[in-house]
């Protein structure tokens, strides 16, 4: 019938022609696209890399996403011709010129650098903006890291003490307290350090870099409110607060419900030592039991400083 004719008999679905076009069967896409000699739209080496494309009236944009629990720098290809690729980034909302890019036979070549399970976009424009600027070329040349004690405070009658000393930073779950252990809530760390005049010039830009977080940080440095870190990598520009001599750090550390209701269920009636004799908290759904694996907690490290020199464009 027209199924046979259209498609045919082979069962491996080879290129077959049909009036003026041409059927194919069992061929994936890329197979297709390949036998058809278009290259791709993307290509990138890292499979873990992935993306989607599409076309305004004046741009193609491209969204890439690292799938990856780690940081990850790859060479990407876009079959995009002669413009020059923006960064988009969606954590923060801001737009820098690429620097590290190559331009090819109908393609652009990108180095791109993701943080673990971190995404941005590629957008090349028809005519480009040209109020956005240069991705600041850096290179690291110094590192304070901020070693113990640090101070750390959890809030009045919740069964952690209201203040503990860290000779060295670990999570919660390894204090031998049972109230820090099984702490779900907001802690707060505190801590200094001291920076030299030759560090902290117009020509270099600091950035402090805390490490691991279990789950959540929001900094503060020598009384100015810096924001919230919520994903890796858990670092920031400090350049415009921090001064030569001593700082004055605070990091609130925020973490998930899961270990405290895991201690909850090991401590129906209380916690050890405390004087309240129920559970703190409350669901309609019970997920889990006392003996549950506890999730890492609390700040992890390690935290340093990061001293850039600001490169010149060439």
């Amino acid at each position: 019938g027209l199924a046979r004719e259209i498609w045919g008999d082979d069962p491996d679905g080879s290129e077959r022609l049909y009036g003026s076009g041409h059927i194919y069967g069992n061929a994936s896409l890329e197979k297709v696209f390949k036998l058809m000699d278009i290259p791709p739209d993307v290509a990138c080496s890292d499979p873990g890399i992935l993306w989607t494309h599409r076309r305004t009236g004046e741009a193609d944009i491209y969204f890439l996403s690292n799938q990856h629990p780690k940081a990850a720098d790859v060479k990407v290809s876009f079959r995009v011709k002669e413009k020059i690729p923006e960064l988009w980034y969606p954590d923060d909302g801001h737009m820098v010129k690429a620097t590290d890019f190559t331009m090819g036979d109908q393609r652009v070549d990108v180095d791109l650098e993701f943080p673990a399970h971190g995404s941005l976009f590629v957008v090349f424009r028809d005519d480009p903006d040209e109020s956005i600027r240069d991705a600041a070329q850096l290179k690291e040349v110094e590192t304070t890291a901020l070693k113990g004690p640090w101070q750390v405070r959890f809030p009045p009658d919740w069964d952690a003490p209201e203040h503990v000393v860290f000779d060295s930073l670990i999570s919660w779950t390894d204090h031998p307290d049972e109230g820090v252990r099984y702490f779900s809530g907001t802690a707060v760390y505190t801590n200094n350090f001291t920076l030299r005049e030759d560090e902290v010039t117009p020509e270099r830009k600091l950035t402090l870099n805390l490490g691991k977080v279990e789950a959540f940080a929001e900094i503060t440095l020598n009384g100015h409110e810096m924001g919230i870190l919520w994903k890796p990598p858990y670092a920031l520009d400090i350049s415009s607060v921090v001064k030569p001599g001593n700082n004055e750090l605070q990091v609130k550390i925020t973490n998930t419900w899961w270990n405290r209701l895991v201690g909850d269920a090991k401590y129906p009636n209380g916690f050890p030592g405390s004087s309240y004799h129920k559970p703190r908290t409350f669901t309609t759904h019970k997920a889990w039991k006392a003996k549950d694996a506890l999730l890492p907690a609390g700040l992890l490290g390690p935290v340093k400083v990061q001293v850039f020199d600001k490169m010149k464009k060439k």
